[in-house]
Order: structure tokens, then C-alpha cells, then sequence
């Protein structure tokens, strides 16, 4: 900031005034209107108005270095907002940024690139899409224009990022490989146990014929800390495939472990003795629909009476519930365990599922509203008819554990489940050359690196119960742009952006996130 003068017939008035560079060009905006020297000194008793005002520039200059200077903007009720500006910005991925590099994919992308002779910056182009999948997972919008909506612009163009997507579908199976390692070299494994899902996904892209099957089975593979470990989808729907790589070292890793299966009733059982033919000894938690649960299990699931709630251990009648009070506890949740020969069946009741239900109601609808089907008519009705049992969830197993760590394994797994399953709805790059098959690789690696990513996140913040309601902060972490001042966060700072803002060990919820402040976080996040 420097000092400017403006010389009337009658007066001259001092500024505070700053140079900017923005979008090409260089200007000079007014800080601060300090007043005329006449008004100065009488203000100062005398004092020179112009060696006062150089002094406070210096202040300005010094406590602007030290982030810490006061910012004043000017809006005006008759002046019309530029078109076409872009003036929101997500901040939420800055707080990703540490496990992207963590988990080692500055190197895996180097390597790729240096392995295919890439003229592009793959590392920009792989953050994007993980950023994007976690805070952006319904998104319809091209992998590009996700990511003009976080502060730091693409380093990339959309034909880019095509080549990029059929490079990592090339080399999917190198990045699993590499994340697995990478995985146990800095968080470890935990081998008590191995936990193992059996879930499938909903797939459509704008090239898919009307004669493929839009459902994809997957496998994934977690450790004892519930951290992901490898995954197998199976397009093909092939009746076997061999042990991948990643998949015989978890095999020996696991050999002296025992295996919990996860999985919905209506896909497999999972309730086998032993896992595949590993010789490990298998338990199972099997997730239940309502209309899977038997008469006895009905009954007690709409009787309102008897249900425990998780955060304090009281039996209350859902009547007695206040929906507010509900809504402001997300993570909340009341249960009832019922015990049928050798099984336990563990009941719960959420308002956030009743919530949950109605959000995949609605995706539903829309995913199938441009070509319905007597079959997703049916869907529609059968979800209508089922308004008694919003909220409920019903889990079956053979593990002794208490019933909360049941119901924590399950709802962890839920919520990956319903990530994935969101995710990979749709690869939006519409009119791209990517055959089906790159489309399907290259966007399953994406979300199984996005999952990993969200993990180690969840892993530090110690809340995989709560993962939806990081995702949705993460999400609402907005700022407005201050052209040549800075950010001011749009969002509600509550206890998780606090707990989020500790751990990441920077803060962006002052009342205005300088500029340079934001770029230093911005590159803290890049490979140097």
C-alpha cells in the first residue's frame, strides 16, 4: 500500500491506496479515504498530515504482512453485479488436501506420467476428480466445471482431462497397488480383523446402450480400523475372477485373522462359515430391509415403545421424540435388540435415515423419470407404500459384540455403500471418445481413491459414525471473493469445522481470508 494525493482547486485529499493485478491487469483501488490535509490537521494538532500518513501506511503494510490488517469494501444497492462472474467458492477440499499427499498420489501421478510421456499436469487433474467426488457426489456437472467451483482454478482443460481418465483407467490396478502400500506405511494395518463388502452399483453414462445391465457388483476389502484396503467391481458379471494382487497380499496379511462379512440380504447371505475359500473363519452382519425382516421382527420395529438411544443410554417411546431436537443431532440414533436362536437382530430408528430414504426416493425418481419402466413404476409405489417404516434398519448377525459396535460397523458401511453407489451413478463427460470400459475403470478408480482420501480424513477426526455429516460441512464450506482483499467464509462455524480447522492446523473461518493467507494454503497442497 502507498500513499496518494489528489489535488483540487481548493483542497488536496490524502488516500491509502493498493496496487492490484488481477485477471490480466494492473490496478489501483482505495483502501482507506484519510480526508483533506486541512481536516487532517486539525484532527493531528498540528501534526504533518503526510508523514503521518506515511507512518500509517507503514502500520497497514506491516500488520498486512503479519495477516492481520482490516478490511474495509464498498458495495453499492444501484451498482449491477457482473455477468457471468463467478463470486462462490468451495474451501471445503483445502482440508483434503493433506491425506491426497499423504497417501502418496504426488508420486503415483508422477510416475504415470513419466511412464505414458503426458504433456499435461495429471496430479491437478486426479485431486479435482477426488475433491469433486467426495463434495460433489451427485453432481451432473463435467468433471471441468467441478472444478471451477473450488477457490483454486484448474490447472487443466476438459480434453485433458479425457486423457487423463483414460490413463488412470489404464492404470488402475498400478494405483491400487500404490495406495495399498502406501496405506500401511503411514496409517498401518489393523489384521484383527478383515472386514469385507459385498454391495453392487448403479451405473449409466450417456453411451450406454439400453441393453446393459446398469447394475456393476463390488467387492471391498477394509481393515480392522475400518480403512479401505482394495476393491473389485465386475462389469462383465463373470461367475469367478483370480486374486488380484493386492487381493493375495491381504490374503497372507490376513491369514491368522478372522473375516466379518457386510452385506444386504438381498445380494448375497454372506452367513458361510468360512470366506471364499481363504480357510478363514467368517461372521457376518447382514443389512435388512424391512420388508425382509420376518412378522415377529415387524412387530417390534413399529412398536414405538422400548428403544434405547445411542447418546445416552435411555429407553424412550418414539411419540416422545421432538423432530427439531432430532434434526439437530444428525448422528443420533435409537435401537432394540431381539434375539432368534443363535442370531441377534438389531433394530434401529433414525430421523437422519427417514431423511437419507427420502433423498435416494427422489434420486430414484430422477434417474429413472426420462425413461420409465413398468419396473421403477413399481419401485415408486413400493417406496410410497412405505411410510410406517421410514427411519428403520434392521441388522442381523452372528457377531457377540455389543449392539453399538454392531450398529457403528453397519452404519460405516452403509455410508460407503450409499458414497459408492451415489458416485457411480454417472461418469459426467458427456460427448467424450472414452469407450464404456474406460468410462467404468477410470471412474471406479476415482471413487475408490476418493474413498480412501475420506477415510484417512474420518480416521483423524475419529467420527466414521457421523461421515455423512462431514461430507455436508465439507459441502457448505463456501467464500465469497473480495476482488483484491480476500475470502469471506459463507458457512456456520459449529463444533465439527472446528474440530476440522485443529486438525488440519490452519484456520478459514476469520471474517476474511486475505488473499495471501489463502495462497499459502492453497500451495501447502501442491507437490513443490
Amino acid at each position: 500500500m502507498h500513499l496518494g494525493m489528489s489535488k483540487s482547486k481548493n483542497s488536496t485529499s490524502l488516500y491509502v491506496l493498493k496496487s492490484t493485478y488481477e485477471n490480466g491487469f494492473h490496478s489501483t483501488k482505495i483502501v482507506e479515504k484519510l480526508g483533506t490535509i486541512e481536516e487532517m490537521e486539525k484532527k493531528l494538532n498540528g501534526q504533518d498530515p503526510v508523514a503521518w500518513a506515511k507512518q500509517h501506511i507503514a502500520q497497514l503494510n506491516k500488520l498486512e504482512k503479519q495477516d492481520k490488517h482490516e478490511v474495509t469494501a464498498k458495495y453499492s444497492p444501484v451498482k449491477i453485479i457482473q455477468k457471468d462472474e463467478q463470486r462462490s467458492f468451495n474451501g471445503g477440499y483445502l482440508f483434503l488436501q493433506e491425506f491426497y499427499a499423504e497417501l502418496g498420489f504426488h508420486e503415483i501421478c508422477a510416475e504415470i506420467k513419466k511412464k505414458h510421456k503426458l504433456d499435461f499436469n495429471l496430479d491437478a487433474i486426479l485431486s479435482r476428480l477426488i475433491y469433486s467426488r467426495i463434495i460433489y457426489p451427485s453432481t451432473k456437472l463435467s468433471y471441468y466445471d467441478s472444478a471451477n467451483l473450488f477457490i483454486e482454478p484448474p490447472d487443466f482443460t476438459p480434453k485433458q482431462v479425457t486423457k487423463g481418465l483414460r490413463v488412470l483407467a489404464a492404470e488402475k490396478d498400478f494405483v491400487t497397488e500404490r495406495l495399498y502400500e502406501n496405506s500401511r506405511k503411514q496409517y498401518g494395518i489393523n489384521n484383527d480383523q478383515l472386514f469385507y463388502d459385498a454391495t453392487i452399483c448403479l451405473y449409466e453414462t450417456s453411451s450406454r446402450k439400453e441393453t446393459s445391465a446398469p447394475i456393476i457388483p463390488m467387492e471391498l476389502y477394509f481393515d480392522g480400523n475400518l480403512m479401505p484396503l482394495t476393491y473389485r467391481c465386475n462389469p462383465e458379471h463373470l461367475k469367478s475372477q483370480p486374486d488380484s494382487e493386492v487381493e493375495k497380499k491381504i490374503r497372507e496379511a490376513y491369514r491368522d485373522s478372522r473375516t466379518v462379512t457386510t452385506s444386504d440380504g438381498g445380494i448375497t447371505s454372506g452367513a458361510g462359515k468360512q470366506f471364499k475359500d481363504w480357510g478363514l473363519p467368517n461372521s457376518y452382519i447382514m443389512t435388512l430391509s424391512f420388508d425382509q425382516l420376518h412378522e415377529e421382527e415387524k412387530t417390534a420395529a413399529l412398536d414405538r415403545d422400548g428403544w434405547t438411544r445411542s447418546d445416552s443410554g435411555e429407553i424412550y417411546n418414539l411419540n416422545q421424540l421432538r423432530l427439531d431436537d432430532e434434526i439437530k443431532n444428525p448422528s443420533r440414533y435409537y435401537y432394540k435388540e431381539l434375539a432368534i436362536g443363535s442370531l441377534r437382530t438389531i433394530i434401529t430408528y433414525s430421523e437422519a435415515k427417514v431423511e437419507s430414504t427420502r433423498l435416494q426416493h427422489e434420486i430414484y425418481l430422477t434417474f429413472h423419470q426420462s425413461r420409465p419402466t413398468p419396473e421403477s413404476t413399481a419401485a415408486e409405489v413400493d417406496l410410497n407404500t412405505k411410510a410406517g417404516a421410514e427411519g428403520i434398519q434392521a441388522y442381523v448377525t452372528n457377531l457377540r459384540a455389543p449392539a453399538k459396535k454392531i450398529i457403528h460397523i453397519a452404519a460405516f458401511r452403509q455410508s460407503v455403500h450409499d458414497y459408492f453407489r451415489i458416485l457411480s451413478m454417472e461418469v459426467p463427460e458427456k460427448g467424450s471418445n472414452l469407450s464404456q470400459a474406460e468410462q467404468i475403470n477410470a471412474h471406479f478408480i476415482t471413487c475408490y481413491s476418493a474413498l480412501t482420501v475420506y477415510s484417512a480424513l474420518l480416521r483423524k477426526l475419529n467420527v466414521e459414525d457421523t461421515s455423512n455429516e462431514c461430507m455436508q460441512t465439507l459441502r457448505q464450506m463456501n467464500f465469497m471473493k473480495i476482488h483484491s482483499e480476500g475470502y469471506i467464509p459463507l458457512y456456520t462455524r459449529t463444533d465439527l469445522t472446528d474440530l476440522l480447522h485443529e486438525n488440519a492446523g490452519f484456520r478459514t473461518d476469520y471474517e476474511i481470508v486475505n488473499s495471501n493467507y489463502m495462497n499459502k494454503l492453497i500451495k501447502a497442497g501442491r507437490k513443490k
